[in-house]
């Protein structure tokens, strides 16, 4: 099994589709975001995380891109991980879906 192929399972109940990136830049906008995840194909949606705490909702330096295949998942996946906007290197990895419960306890 490849790497990628590897790095695409999930460690509990998750979408192959749906990526965790993290490192984000305070710079980083969901437009840009989206357009630097496009090249490597066809987007369902992007999310940045924002702190409800904050008045000015600062960004949580995370977010969520989902592709609209599992070939793309793994193409964005490879491509990402690693690779640098805004000058921070992207931690990227296939997300992983928490339960309510999990929510409740934080990060």
């Amino acid at each position: 099994m490849s790497q990628a192929k590897l790095a695409l399972q999930p460690r509990g109940p998750a979408s192959l589709r749906r990526l965790h990136v993290d490192n984000l830049s305070q710079l980083t906008s969901e437009r840009e975001l989206r357009a630097f995840c496009a090249g490597h194909g066809p987007l369902q949606s992007v999310t940045l995380v924002f702190e409800p705490r904050t008045t000015g909702g600062e960004s949580r330096l995370f977010g969520f891109v989902e592709y609209q295949t599992d070939e793309a998942a793994e193409h964005g996946l490879v491509a990402l991980n690693g690779a640098m906007l805004h000058g921070h290197m992207l931690s990227v990895r296939v997300a992983i879906e928490r339960t309510p419960a999990a929510r409740d306890r934080g990060p």
